[in-house]
């Protein structure tokens, strides 16, 4: 389950020409539920998606990933290759994990868990 009532994210500020990404959406996703995120360029997709994975914080308002009872596990995949060429695929793998602070040996234990698994 995803909630996110008035979830915005802003780039800068208004006074430095800062870029509003998200204006205070609101949406709800239940569990089991296969939504698409559709739209134009520029409209915020990608970053509604670095927000619900953790990658970057909001400005303003809530957003809740799963019960609370269990750590959740989220992935997506971008349109355009976004691999480190200076990074092994473990490593590219792992990222989101170095970028939360999960020490090495999780990030190894469960990047080879992906890369093992059928």
């Amino acid at each position: 389950m995803i909630a996110a009532p008035g979830l915005s994210k802003n780039f800068g500020s208004p006074n430095d020409g800062g870029l509003q990404a998200l204006p205070g959406i609101d949406f709800d996703v239940d569990a089991g539920e296969f939504v698409s995120i559709v739209g134009p360029s520029g409209c915020g997709k990608s970053t509604l998606l670095r927000l619900i994975a953790g990658l970057t914080s909001s400005t303003s308002g809530t957003l809740s990933v799963g019960d609370g009872s269990t750590e959740v596990e989220l992935a997506y995949v971008l349109q355009d290759p976004t691999l480190l060429p200076w990074r092994r695929v473990e490593e590219n793998i792992a990222l989101p994990l170095a970028l939360r602070g999960t020490a090495l040996p999780e990030r190894s234990r469960r990047a080879l868990r992906l890369l093992l698994s059928r």
